[in-house]
């Protein structure tokens, strides 16, 4: 998905162990990058504003299924959410077991 110089991507979709998440930036600031289940209620918190601003250009995250305290979480549909630069993105993964 691309939004004005925004860029959101998860491979493999769905996925079983891991997905990668990739992101462009076209410029330097804070972010938050959150998977949320169904309801909207954050499962992880991958990134945030608090670990600095982040450059611009591409940048990884990978997720392993597992939600902020390290516990799997169970198969279905979650959301990968990047708010940066003023807007919102929103990617819907599978997790498949």
């Amino acid at each position: 998905m691309h939004i004005r110089g925004l860029r959101l991507t998860a491979l493999p979709n769905p996925f079983r162990d891991r997905t990668v998440i990739t992101y462009e930036l076209t410029a330097r600031g804070p972010l938050s990058l959150r998977i949320l289940d169904v309801s909207g209620r954050e499962v992880r918190c991958m990134e945030r504003s608090a670990d600095g601003p982040k450059a611009a250009g591409l940048h990884a995250a990978t997720w392993n299924g597992r939600d902020g305290k390290g516990r799997g979480v169970a198969e279905g549909v979650y959301f990968v959410s990047l708010t940066a630069q003023g807007q919102r993105l929103i990617r819907k993964v599978v997790l498949t077991r």
